[in-house]
């Protein structure tokens, strides 16, 4: 950060009466996201619109296109390869999601509120693989199993 833009905050903070500065990561956390999503849509404006969540720790774009044919328009211009997607369950929701990289930041991308075929549906789900580390499904779930 410039000593330009420490003296800027500083005088915004006293104009503010005097708020604390704060500690731990800052609104800049943002920005390595922030230029991968404008290359994005540079690159691919013409794709289908997705929901976007910029994450700063970690540094992560989260791609939420509104159907599976929109999600696979993105995998295939993000070059994620086939096999990288998984189709997860949890709670009688059903999502597909797949991880991969935009101008050294993370994206994941997931659609939600997929159908499951009855057979999908009464299926156990697999355990999941140790150290897979997954994702938050939706409304916060924080399990999923492939199907």
């Amino acid at each position: 950060m410039s000593t330009h833009s420490s003296d800027a905050r500083a005088a915004a903070v006293e104009q503010l009466g005097a708020l604390p500065l704060p500690v731990g990561p800052t609104f800049e956390g943002h920005q390595p996201a922030a230029q991968a999503l404008v290359g994005l849509t540079e690159m691919f404006g013409h794709l289908p619109m997705s929901d976007v969540i910029l994450r700063a720790a970690p540094r992560e774009i989260v791609l939420r296109p509104p159907s599976p044919d929109a999600f696979e328009q993105w995998r295939a211009a993000l070059q994620i390869t086939p096999d990288s997607v998984s189709l997860r369950a949890f709670g009688g929701c059903a999502w597909l999601q797949a991880d991969g990289v935009f101008q050294g930041v993370a994206v994941h991308m997931s659609v939600h509120d997929l159908p499951l075929t009855e057979e999908q549906a009464e299926t156990p789900p697999a355990p999941p693989v140790p150290g897979a580390g997954l994702s938050q499904g939706p409304a916060g779930a924080e399990e999923g199993a492939a199907l």
